[in-house]
Order: C-alpha cells, then sequence, then structure tokens
C-alpha cells in the first residue's frame, strides 16, 4: 500500500481473513477509536509517519495477534518514543539507520520494546538515543546494531539468547554488570567500536557456553582509508591497543615511537603495576607517582600488585594522586605465602569519585572509626583475612551505598552486632568458597535482589534456606554445590519473592512439606540430583506460576511415579531438557501452556518417543529437537498444527563434521514424518536417516537444510512459500518433484560438496524465477575422489539471471574446471548482477593465480564489480 495519507476505516476491523499488512511511504494522521485487526500476524511499516506517539502505540494494540513486525524509518517525524508493546509478538525487525546521522544534543528519541514472547530481534539503529529492552525472555537469535549510549536496559534482557550478532558503537557496555547469557553459544561481535575489546572481555565472563566467536568489520561502518602504517590508526585504538598491554610499565616507552605517540600514553585509562618488575621499592614508588601526576587525563583503574613491604604512608601517597585524578576503581593484589598486611589509604575516605574496590589475597588492618567510603558501589573481598572479630559484613557498615558485594574465601559474619541499616543498600551478594557457620538474628538485607552461593558450606543448622529469611525481596538466586533444605521449619514468605532460581551440581533429599515457591517464573536444574521418591516434576508441584524450566544433566527422572495435580504445570511456557533420559510420561501429565520445547541430547527409552511428548503440549510452537536417541522408534512423526519454528538436528555420530556425503549405515527405514502447516521457520540438518517426508507447509518462509536422503518425493517441494532457503543436499537426486515451483524465494543458497551440485542449481535457478541473492558454499570437505556429474548448460538462460539476480557470493572457490564453467555462465547471463564475490580456502599464490583468472571472464552486467575477499 503506497500514498501520501492513509486513513484507517473501521471497516477493515470486520475483515476476519486479513493476516499480513504492508504500509509504504505514507503518513497515519488518526487510528479510530475500536479499530482492530483480529487476524492480522504479519505488519510491515515501511517509511511511515505518524502524527506522534499515541498514535504508532494504537495501530500496534489495534492487533491483539501480531507476531511479525517491521518498522523501517527513513525520516524524522513526530514519534519521540516508538513504544511496541506487543505481547504476542515473535519476530521484530527495526531499521532506524538509512540516510540518517545521530545529532548530539537533540531530544530524546528512540524505542521501548516489550515483546515477552519475541524469539527473533534484528535492530539496526544509528540515529536513536534511547533504547530500552523490557524483560524478553524467549529471545534465542538477534542481530543488533546500534549507537545508543544509554545501556542499562539492553542486551541484558535478551536471558536466553543463543545467537547474538552485536555492534555496540559506544564505549559502554550495553548490559548492566551481573547480567549472565548462560545459553549463549554463537557470538559475532563487530570491531568497529573504540571499546569493542572491553565489551568482548565481559561478554565472554558471561557466556561460560560459548563455542563460536567471529570477530568482523561492519560493513555498513563508515569506510575507512587504506591503512599503511600503525600510525594510521586513530588515537582511539591506538589508547586501546596500548590499554591491552599488561602493565604501564610496557606502556611508557612507546612515546619513543613518533611525535604523535609522546602524549598518547598518557591518555590510557587503567594503569597496571606490579612491583615485581622493579629493582627497588624507592623505583617503585618513583614510577608509579610520577606516572600519575603526569597523567593529563581522568583515571579509571588503579591496579597495584605488591610483594613487598610499604608504610601505609607510601600507599596513600600513591594513592592521593590517583584520587586527585577522580580514580573510579582501585584494586590492592598483595601476593605472597600469606598475603601482606594493608591499611586502606586515608585519602580513599574523600574520594567522591571510586565506584569499586578489589581486595585480594591481604590481611586487613583496622580502620578509624570516621572512615568512609561515600560513593562506592561495588566490593570485591577475595581472599582477604580481618584482624578480631571482624569479618566482610562489617565492611558494609563504611559504605553507605554499595550495591554489589562479591566475597572470596572470605569470613562473612562475626558474632559483633551490626546496625540493621549496615546492608540496607546491598542488591546483588555474591558468595564463593567459605563457610558460614552463623547468620545475626538482626542483620538484614532488605533490599537485596539477587544472591548467589557457589561452593558454600555452612554449619550443622543453616543452610541456604537461612539466609533467606534476611532477603525479604529476593528475587534471583542461584546456589552451586551448597546445601538447600534442612528439616527446619520456615515461614512460608521466606521464598515469597522469588522469581529465579538457579540449582547447580547439588543433591536435594527433601522438600520440606512448608516449602513453596508462588512467584517462581524461571527454574534451572543442573547436574542435580534427587532422593529416590522424588522428580523434576515434583518440583512443579511447589512452583504454581512457573513459565521456564531448564534440565540439564540431572541424574533422575525427569517424571515420576507420585501423582501431581494437572494445574501444577497449566503455567510453563519454556522446556529445555539437556543431557538426561525420560522412561515414562504418566498419561495423566500435560502441558497446556507450553510454547518452547527443547531436547538437547535426551535419551527416550521404552514407549516415551518425541511424538508422545508432543502430545502433552496442545500449543506447541517452537521445537528444538538437537541429537536425541529414541529406542525402538525408527519413524518420528511430528503433527504439529500450531508449530511455527522447528529445528532437528542429527549428524553422524563417528564424525559429525566431516560427513563427505556418507550415512551412518542402519538398514531398516528411520527418519521423520512432519506435519506443521502453520511452520515458517525450518531447521533441518540430518544425514542419519533414510526417509524423510515433509507434507505441506505453505507458512515456511526461511529454512536451512542439510540432508543425504534419497527419497525426494516429498521434500522440499512442499516449502511453497519459501523466501530464504539453504540447501545442503548430500545426494545426486533433486530434492523435490518436478513441476515444483519456488515463486516466492529471493534468496538461495547453495553447498556445492556433492557431485550432482551444479545440476541441481540449473534447476533451482529454473524453478525460482526471483531469486535476487545466490550464495555458494561447501559446508563439508569435499571429496575429490568421487565422480562430479558433469552439468549441463542450460540451453535456456534461466529468467532470475536474465531479470533478476543482483548478488553472487562464492565461498571455497576451488577453481576447477565445473566451477570455473558455472561461474563463466553466470557472469555472462546476470544482467542485473550488482556484485559477485568469491573467496578461496587458502590464501598462497596458487588461489591468487586462480582467482586473478576470473578477472577476465565477460559480465554482461556493466555495473557488476568484482570482489575477491
Amino acid at each position: 500500500m503506497g500514498g501520501n495519507n492513509l486513513k484507517l476505516h473501521s471497516c477493515l476491523s470486520f475483515c476476519r481473513t486479513l493476516k499480513t499488512l504492508k504500509l509504504v511511504d505514507l503518513r497515519i494522521e488518526v487510528v479510530p477509536p475500536g479499530f482492530r485487526l483480529l487476524s492480522l500476524k504479519s505488519l510491515h511499516l515501511l517509511s511511515v509517519k505518524f502524527s506522534g506517539d499515541e498514535s504508532a502505540e494504537r495501530l500496534l494494540s489495534s492487533c491483539p495477534v501480531l507476531e511479525n513486525l517491521v518498522v523501517n524509518k527513513k525520516e524524522v517525524d513526530n514519534v519521540m518514543i516508538f513504544n511496541i508493546s506487543v505481547p504476542t509478538l515473535r519476530s521484530l525487525s527495526i531499521d532506524n539507520s538509512e540516510g540518517r546521522k545521530r545529532v548530539k544534543g537533540a531530544d530524546i528519541h528512540g524505542f521501548v520494546i516489550k515483546a515477552p514472547s519475541l524469539m527473533y530481534l534484528n535492530v539496526k539503529d544509528t540515529f536513536s538515543n534511547f533504547l530500552m529492552f523490557e524483560h524478553m525472555p524467549e529471545v534465542i537469535k538477534a542481530n543488533i546494531e546500534v549507537t545508543c549510549d544509554q545501556s542499562e536496559k539492553f542486551i541484558g534482557s535478551l536471558t536466553s539468547i543463543q545467537h547474538l550478532s552485536l555492534c555496540s558503537r559506544t564505549s559502554q557496555t550495553p548490559y548492566h554488570r551481573g547480567s549472565f547469557f548462560f545459553y549463549l553459544e554463537h557470538l559475532e561481535l563487530c570491531t568497529c567500536s573504540a571499546g569493542w575489546w572491553n565489551l568482548l572481555n565481559h561478554i565472554l565472563e558471561d557466556a561460560p557456553r560459548l563455542q563460536s566467536l567471529k570477530l568482523i568489520k561492519s560493513f555498513s561502518s563508515p569506510a575507512s582509508p587504506k591503512m599503511e602504517s600503525i600510525n594510521d590508526l586513530p588515537d582511539e585504538l591506538l589508547v586501546e591497543i596500548l590499554s591491552s598491554l599488561p602493565m604501564f610499565k610496557e606502556t611508557v616507552p612507546t612515546f619513543l615511537i613518533s611525535k604523535r605517540w609522546r602524549e598518547l600514553w598518557k591518555l590510557v585509562p587503567d594503569l597496571k603495576f606490579d612491583d615485581k618488575s622493579f629493582d627497588s621499592c624507592d623505583s617503585f614508588v618513583s614510577f608509579v607517582h610520577t606516572s600519575l601526576v603526569l597523567k593529563n587525563q581522568v583515571l579509571q583503574t588503579l591496579h597495584l600488585t605488591l610483594s613487598r613491604n610499604y608504610f601505609a604512608s607510601i600507599i596513600n601517597f600513591l594513592v592521593q594522586a590517583a584520587v586527585d585524578r577522580s580514580v573510579r576503581v582501585v584494586r590492592f593484589d598483595c601476593v605472597g605465602p600469606s598475603g601482606k598486611t594493608l591499611r586502606l589509604p586515608s585519602c580513599l575516605s574523600t574520594c567522591r569519585t571510586l565506584e569499586k574496590l578489589i581486595l585480594c589475597e591481604l590481611s586487613m588492618e583496622g580502620l578509624h572509626h570516621s572512615f568512609r567510603l561515600p560513593s562506592l558501589k561495588t566490593l570485591h573481598l577475595l581472599s582477604v583475612k580481618f584482624s578480631g572479630d571482624k569479618s566482610a559484613a562489617s565492611l558494609l557498615e563504611i559504605c553507605p551505598v554499595l550495591e554489589d558485594l562479591f566475597v572470596h574465601q572470605t569470613k562473612v559474619f562475626s558474632i559483633n552486632k551490626l546496625t540493621l541499616s549496615s546492608g540496607g543498600t546491598l542488591k546483588t551478594l555474591i558468595l564463593s568458597e567459605l563457610r558460614i557457620d552463623i547468620v545475626p538474628s538482626w542483620f538484614r538485607l532488605p533490599l537485596l535482589k539477587a544472591l548467589h552461593l557457589l561452593s558454600v558450606k555452612f554449619s550443622a543448622e543453616k543452610t541456604v534456606a537461612s539466609l533467606l529469611q534476611i532477603c525479604p525481596v529476593l528475587k534471583d538466586l542461584l546456589v552451586h554445590q551448597t546445601k538447600v533444605f534442612n528439616i527446619d521449619v520456615l515461614t512460608l514468605s521466606t521464598w515469597g519473592t522469588l522469581k529465579t532460581l538457579r540449582l547447580r551440581e547439588l543433591s536435594i533429599a527433601v522438600f520440606p512439606h512448608w516449602f513453596y515457591m508462588p512467584s517462581l517464573k524461571t527454574l534451572h536444574l543442573l547436574l542435580v540430583k534427587f532422593s529416590a521418591d522424588k522428580s523434576v516434576a515434583s518440583l512443579l508441584q511447589i512452583c504454581p506460576v512457573l513459565e521456564r524450566l531448564v534440565v540439564d544433566q540431572t541424574n533422575t527422572e525427569v517424571f515420576s511415579i507420585n501423582v501431581p495435580i494437572l494445574s501444577t504445570c497449566g503455567t510453563l511456557k519454556t522446556l529445555i531438557l539437556r543431557e538426561l533420559s525420560i522412561e515414562a510420561v504418566p498419561q495423566w501429565f500435560c502441558l497446556p501452556s507450553l510454547n518452547t520445547l527443547h531436547l538437547l541430547s535426551v535419551k527416550l527409552l521404552g514407549c516415551v518417543s518425541v511424538a508422545s511428548l508432543l502430545k502433552i503440549c496442545p500449543v506447541l510452537e517452537c521445537l528444538v529437537v538437537n541429537e536425541t536417541k529414541e529406542d525402538n522408534v525408527m519413524i518420528s512423526n511430528i503433527d504439529v498444527p500450531t508449530l511455527r519454528s522447528l529445528s532437528i538436528k542429527r549428524l553422524s555420530i563417528d564424525n559429525p563434521n566431516e560427513t563427505h556425503g556418507k550415512r551412518t549405515y542402519i538398514p531398516e527405514s528411520h527418519g521423520f514424518v512432519i506435519k506443521a502447516p502453520s511452520l515458517t521457520d525450518l531447521n533441518f540438518e540430518d544425514t542419519i536417516s533414510n526417509f524423510l517426508v515433509f507434507e505441506s507447509m505453505p507458512e515456511v518462509i526461511k529454512a536451512n537444510i542439510e540432508v543425504i536422503c534419497d527419497q525426494s518425493e516429498n521434500f522440499i517441494g512442499s516449502l511453497t512459500s519459501i523466501r530464504h532457503l539453504s540447501l545442503c543436499s548430500l545426494t545426486s537426486m533433486t530434492p523435490y518433484p518436478k513441476g515444483t515451483s519456488f515463486s516466492s524465494l529471493r534468496h538461495l543458497e547453495l553447498c556445492t560438496c556433492s557431485s550432482g551440485w551444479a545440476n541441481l542449481l540449473v534447476r533451482m535457478l529454473n524453478d525460482a524465477p526471483k531469486v535476487r541473492s545466490l550464495k555458494l558454499k561447501s559446508k563439508h570437505s569435499v571429496n575429490y575422489n568421487e565422480q562430479m556429474n558433469l552439468w549441463k548448460k542450460p540451453k535456456v538462460v534461466p529468467k532470475c539471471l536474465s531479470e533478476h539476480l543482483e548478488v553472487l557470493e562464492w565461498r571455497q572457490y576451488e577453481g576447477t574446471e565445473q566451477e570455473s564453467s558455472v561461474a563463466e555462465y553466470i557472469l555472462a547471463n546476470a544482467t542485473c548482477l550488482k556484485t559477485a564475490t568469491f573467496s578461496t580456502r587458502c590464501r598462497n599464490r596458487k588461489h591468487h593465480r586462480m582467482l586473478k583468472k576470473l578477472k577476465p571472464m565477460g559480465r554482461v552486467s556493466k555495473t557488476c564489480q568484482l570482489v575477491f575477499d
């Protein structure tokens, strides 16, 4: 729909069949009261102007079942904060970059996104100065490119993200500390910002399961001139390089490189000094003080590693120079057989900029009664010893605004009585590898939201549950190798506020009869052992509003013979099972609200199968099956009318990375029959099955398929509405019947590892007349001992070559006779081609000469650029 002005008529509210609406280059002044698009699932707003924030918000609220939203803004309009609050949204794409540059000092403008069911997110925004992503626990894949400096509620809300592509052109970390990306496996990070290295370090610390890392230079970033030497790099990047040096002593000599470098070392924000690299105490003190005095910028971090004994006045002398330069972070490491004794420098008591203090491997001397750390928000105590009856809790009295406390191998409580307000501001508490013998009855943490207990030991009568009595508003609890319950009776209210509970590597022998978690929304179980009569399902009875359950490598039955009431699972929306066994599914058991199910390396025994699990999920929308083994089940029947996203991965156990078109031999028919008429996204990687049937799936728009199966009649031919297709068919047969037309296909990626790939390509180009982008890539090592099927040059040029193809990308190009012939044919007939990119596996002279042979090939398109990557 295009034009200048659009009036939304109320008659559209009576249209029950409208599912897709695209509005292009027009203006919407008013959304009439009562206007509703009751069946609309996909909405595209391309260069649409609104009269104000309210009209944009009203339009979205009129779509109660909206699942896909695309917003493309090219010009400034009256919408300052675009509020996207759509509970049903599954896919969101925002482009707020084309032809627009951010204006410093402008009014606040941007997006607030609240989409709790969102799974796929694409944001490209170089204009906004305000972004807020509210709780989005279902997002598994996101591509984000932004300039916004506002970071507190940014990607930290993507707690279940698995694939993240991030380009953050700001020096700030786009999430608050304490965020945890437990499921992140694939990270793509842009290196175009000055602070990309620090951001990478943060994410690596917070993503323990990361498997794949890709560092790129964003194609959308401004083109930079050719770099002839390191001197051509911008100052920001040079300072980043200097900051990565392990010690500041190595940074200072760089001033000798050239005139330009004479002042750069003074711009390094983080200064690290180790006295072991100096001959004497005097030389160390002199160097540190001189470096601090000569520094002409605000100091971010001062890190002192001390192996010698120093007078308290000397340490105070050095730290005072850092305080004079508004230091924000101070760290002391006292290395040695038993650590050194340290008195906190008195000058810190007057420092209004100090926000973080780290003390490591030292003994604390007593503090003056007037000593305070007035602005300190984060405190780390790592292997710290206190004199007398002092403890970590003692320090809370001198930190009036402390919010985050990390205590490792350090005494937490003493018998001294503290004021009730001593922990009144604390929001996050992490205790690691220590023992708690006493929890004072008077001690309270009234604002604590997150508590992590990592390998904490309690005295005989104390447990994790004991601590919860002093945390009345706790929302996030992580327990690792720590005793959870004992037989003491607590009040029900002690767990009443908890929303997220993560239990790792521990045993649960008893559930007290009073135990109840009325507000718990998310439960993670990793390597948790239950007593004989308990199971994972037992926990569901005490979590009446649970929405997300993750069970990982838990050595117990998921279900037991106990019969919980059906309503105990009525609120569960996401269930992730990893590396465990299921022996039985009680026939009374049901998951009426479950929309996401992951079966990752799950062993299904007896009569249990994927199909039997699907029967208890009547509204399932997302299914992931990864290396799951079904005993006595040869054909898995996936029949789910509501399914929107499906991912199946079954690769050869012998060597999943090197298939060469060979399948693990199993004589009987085995594989999948898939019937999912509402499916939109499909990922299917299976080098084991010899039987595949895809029944009618008219809604699929994106698919990634990798198979060996020779049976083809009911394979990808059912994907009649496909737009993005990545296909690796390790067989000589065409995986769809003749007469099939892929009229909606725009992007095709084809694997070149099979012997018949060239003929399959010709067939696909003839049957997909509107393909604009073609990518050829070998996903597996090619077996050159296999005879290649010589390709048959088309007698008639495919319509997509003569009218539509704009982009050609060929990865792992080997320059064989067949590849050269195909490349020459495409270049000679693709009249609309804009770019043709070729790259090889290796970068040596042989491959360089091979790529040079492509240059003389004739190109029918006058605007085509030949790129060698």
